[in-house]
């Protein structure tokens, strides 16, 4: 018998879930080369029903609703409509807003003109990234240069990993010697330790950095 049982919830308010699921096997043995086998499925979902509107215009702001009911929101969501053109903005007063409609409100996008000036206003020279980077690093030059090292190192040890086991393997197929096959495997061996210990010393760097600007 398989069951399963699930119990979900969600960042929203009012959208948990439940579901539960079971499919019963039974299997009956009539004789020596004749079976019958009875197979059931049951699944028990509860989830509200999401439904989500958005109501936008080109220069305007936009409103998304969600978790709505259609039965009961659809009246209110025409008066919104009405007081959303009426508007020349967009903006309409909290309490002009339908109450059944206030707490579904998830969202209030800016019309795309303010997002397009205020993208413009963000906008940073690539150099003064480049000055402040430096300014940061420049008390901690050993600290960042280690762990340049450590991190360099790692990743090109990791990539010729593969390549040696690959040898390995290669070698012992084709009936290579003993000892070939001993040093290749202790190479690994020693590579794949390395690898580790760059690691650590990576993670060390990192904390100490982090250390070092908080104090």
């Amino acid at each position: 018998m398989n069951s399963v049982y699930e119990s979900a919830g969600s960042f929203r308010d009012f959208s948990e879930s439940d579901r539960f699921f079971i499919a019963p096997v039974l299997t009956w043995d009539i004789g020596k080369n004749t079976n019958l086998t009875f197979e059931a499925e049951y699944l028990w979902e509860k989830r509200p029903l999401d439904c989500v509107v958005a109501v936008s215009s080109h220069d305007k702001p936009t409103y998304l609703f969600v978790n709505l009911i259609p039965e009961e929101s659809s009246t209110a969501l025409l008066e919104f409509m009405q007081l959303y053109i009426k508007s020349s903005k967009g903006a309409v007063v909290w309490k002009q807003i339908p109450e059944i409609l206030q707490p579904a409100i998830f969202a209030q996008i800016p019309p795309p003109e303010i997002r397009r000036v205020a993208i413009t206003v963000m906008k940073i020279p690539l150099r003064q990234y480049w000055n402040l980077l430096a300014n940061y690093l420049a008390p901690q030059k050993r600290q960042v240069g280690w762990l340049a090292i450590a991190l360099l190192g790692s990743m090109i040890l990791q990539a010729i990993n593969p390549l040696i086991l690959r040898y390995f393997i290669d070698t012992a197929i084709g009936g290579g010697s003993e000892q070939l096959l001993l040093l290749m495997a202790v190479v690994f061996i020693a590579t794949v330790l390395v690898t580790q210990v760059l690691s650590v010393d990576g993670t060390i760097a990192t904390i100490w950095t982090r250390c070092t600007e908080c104090w």
